[in-house]
C-alpha cells in the first residue's frame, strides 16, 4: 500500500511557523538535557563555509536503541508523561533534527547520521553518557548566522533558570532569571515578580523555571508565570509559543490588569492576611451643605453618637482571623465604630506590633491620643472626598468603614467588606527598609497643611475606587480622580481647618 513521504521541506516550513526559531532550537535541546536529568551542558558554535554548526552535549541518561526508533523518530511520540518533565509535545526533533542540512546523535554505544527524516543507526561503538547532538545548520535553508544562534541560547538561559551548569563557547552562565516569591496564583500555574531584573515590562511564561515563551506587558516590572508542570501539556500548544484558548484568555485579562493597575494586580497573592472588623459599617448621606459634615465630625465627635454623622448604628461586636488583634473594641466610639486594620504579612512579629500600635485598646498616653487623631482626621478626609463623590456621581449614600493597612507596598486601600461596605485604609507609618515588620514612626504631622493634603489625595484616590468603572488605574479612574480631587482642592482651607479643630 503507497504511503505518505514527507520531504525535508515540510518541516523547514514548520520550523518558520515558530515566533523565534532560534530561540524554539535552545529550548528543545535545553529541555530534553534538563528532562534527562544532565548535571552539566556544554555549547559550541561555530561558522561553516555555507551555515552554522552546533555542538551540543550533556551527561543525563541518553537515549537507547528502543526510544530512538520508536519515540525520537516517531513524529509526536514522547516518553515525557509525567509532571517531572518540561517536554512532550513530540516536536522537538523537528526543529533539532528534520529540517537540518545533516545531524548526527552520539548517545549510548550508537551514532545516528541522518538529513531531514533519513537517518542510520550504528551500534556497538563505546559507550559514552548523556546525548552529543552535531547539527548543521544550512544558510540557504535557515537563516540562522552564529552569532544570532549563540545570542539566542544566551537569551533563553537568561530568562530560565537551570540547576544545570550551563558551559557556552567555554565560558560557564551565570545570569540566570531568579523568579523570586509568588505574588498571585492563575488557575493553572503562580505568578512571580522580579522588580529589579533587566527583563522588565516582560512576562516570561516557564514551566520547571524553563522558558516556553515572553510576552510584553507595560508595566515596569519582569513578571514570571510557572505553568505547573503537570498540567504543561493540557495548557500549551504543540510549539509552545502561546497557550491554549481557555487558558490564553485568562492570561490576557491577567497582562491587561498588570498594564493598567500593576499593584491592584498583585494585591491578590498567597501571603498572610490578617483582619479585624470592629463593630458596623457608617452610612455616609450626601449632606445639603458642602462643610457641615466633616466640620460637624470634628467639633461634636467626643459629643457621643449622636453628635457624629456617620457612626448612626451601634458596635455589634468583632471579627478576627488573628487571636492576637482579637477582643480590643469593649466600648462603642464613634471614632473607632466600624474599623478595619489589615495587616499582610507571613511575619508574627508583625502582627503582635501592629496589634500593640494600631489597635485601640492600646492607645494610652500621648502617642495614643495621637493614633485616635490621625484615624479622626483620615476620617474627615473620606467624608469630605465621600461628599465630592456623591455629588459628582448622584449618588444618595455609600457604606464604608475607616481603616489602616499596614503593607510595604501601600499608601493605602479601598477592599469591599463581605456586608458591602467599604473598607477605605490607609498607611499611617513608614515600613523601613522595605519591611512590613520594621514599623517605623507615624509620618502624617497633625497640624500641617503637606499632611492634609496628603491624606485627603489618598482619600480622593481610594474614594475613587468605589465607583463600579473605577476598579483599575484606566482612563476612566484617571478622569472621575481627577473630578473628586479638584472638588476637594477648592474646599482645602475648610477642610484644613476642620482637621486641625479635631486636635
Amino acid at each position: 500500500m503507497p504511503q505518505i513521504t514527507i520531504g525535508p521541506q515540510f518541516f523547514r516550513n514548520e520550523a518558520r511557523s515558530y515566533g523565534n526559531v532560534k530561540l524554539a532550537i535552545a529550548r528543545e535541546l535545553l529541555q530534553n538535557a534538563v528532562d534527562a536529568g544532565a548535571k552539566h551542558i556544554d555549547i559550541e558554535i561555530a561558522s561553516t563555509a555555507d551555515g552554522t554548526d552546533l555542538l551540543f552535549s550533556d551527561d543525563g541518561t541518553g537515549m537507547s536503541r528502543e526510544v530512538l526508533e520508536n519515540v525520537f523518530f516517531s513524529l509526536g511520540a514522547t516518553t515525557k508523561n509525567t509532571g517531572a518533565t518540561t517536554g512532550g509535545m513530540g516536536v522537538a526533533r523537528q526543529l533539532v533534527c528534520f529540517c537540518q542540512r545533516s545531524y548526527e546523535i552520539r548517545t549510548r554505544d550508537m551514532l545516528v547520521k541522518g538529513s531531514g527524516a533519513d537517518f542510520d543507526i550504528i551500534d556497538g561503538l563505546p559507550e559514552i553518557k548523556g546525548c552529543l547532538f552535531r547539527i548543521q545548520i544550512a544558510w540557504a535553508e535557515l537563516d540562522i548566522s552564529p552569532r544570532e544562534l549563540l545570542d539566542a541560547f544566551r537569551s533563553y538561559l537568561g530568562m530560565s533558570q537551570l540547576t544545570a551548569e550551563v558551559t557556552i563557547s567555554g565560558e560557564k552562565f551565570k545570569s540566570w532569571c531568579y523568579r523570586r516569591s509568588v505574588e498571585r496564583t492563575l488557575s493553572f500555574g503562580t505568578v512571580h515578580v522580579n522588580k529589579t531584573s533587566g527583563h522588565r515590562n516582560r512576562l516570561l511564561v516557564r514551566t520547571n523555571s524553563l522558558l516556553m515563551y515572553s510576552l510584553y506587558h507595560q508595566s515596569p516590572v519582569q513578571v514570571v508565570l510557572e505553568i505547573d508542570p503537570s498540567r504543561s501539556r493540557e495548557v500549551l500548544l504543540s510549539n509552545r509559543d502561546s497557550l491554549k484558548q481557555v487558558y490564553r484568555e485568562e492570561l490576557d485579562k491577567f497582562v491587561q490588569e498588570i498594564s493598567t493597575d500593576t499593584l491592584s494586580a498583585f494585591r491578590d497573592n498567597n501571603a498572610p492576611k490578617t483582619q479585624i472588623l470592629a463593630g458596623n459599617a457608617r452610612q455616609f448621606r450626601a449632606p445639603s451643605s458642602s462643610v457641615e459634615t466633616y466640620t460637624e465630625t470634628a467639633m461634636q465627635v467626643d459629643c457621643g453618637p449622636q453628635g457624629y454623622v456617620s457612626a448612626n448604628m451601634p458596635c455589634s461586636g468583632i471579627r478576627s482571623n488573628s487571636p492576637v488583634l482579637s477582643g480590643y473594641l469593649e466600648q462603642h466610639d464613634p471614632v473607632t465604630d466600624g474599623l478595619v486594620i489589615l495587616t499582610k504579612t507571613n511575619n508574627n512579629a508583625a502582627l503582635v506590633r501592629a496589634s500593640r500600635l494600631f489597635t485601640p485598646a492600646n492607645w494610652n498616653g500621648v502617642h495614643g491620643a495621637k493614633r485616635r487623631k490621625l484615624l479622626l482626621q483620615w476620617i474627615i478626609a473620606c467624608e469630605a472626598a465621600l461628599e465630592s463623590f456623591c455629588r459628582l456621581t448622584c449618588t444618595e449614600s455609600i457604606a464604608w468603614r475607616p481603616g489602616f493597612v499596614i503593607d510595604p507596598d501601600m499608601e493605602a486601600a479601598n477592599q469591599k467588606q463581605p456586608d458591602g461596605s467599604f473598607a477605605l485604609m490607609f498607611n499611617p507609618v513608614e515600613c523601613r527598609d522595605g519591611a512590613v515588620y520594621s514599623i517605623g514612626n507615624i509620618k502624617y504631622k497633625l497640624k500641617e497643611w503637606e499632611s492634609t493634603a496628603r491624606l485627603l489625595t489618598l482619600a480622593a484616590h481610594e474614594v475613587t475606587h468605589c465607583h463600579p468603572d473605577c476598579k483599575y488605574h484606566s482612563e476612566s479612574f484617571s478622569s472621575k480622580f481627577t473630578e473628586i480631587m479638584a472638588d476637594c482642592a477648592a474646599r482645602l482651607p475648610e477642610i484644613h481647618r476642620a482637621m486641625v479643630q479635631c486636635l
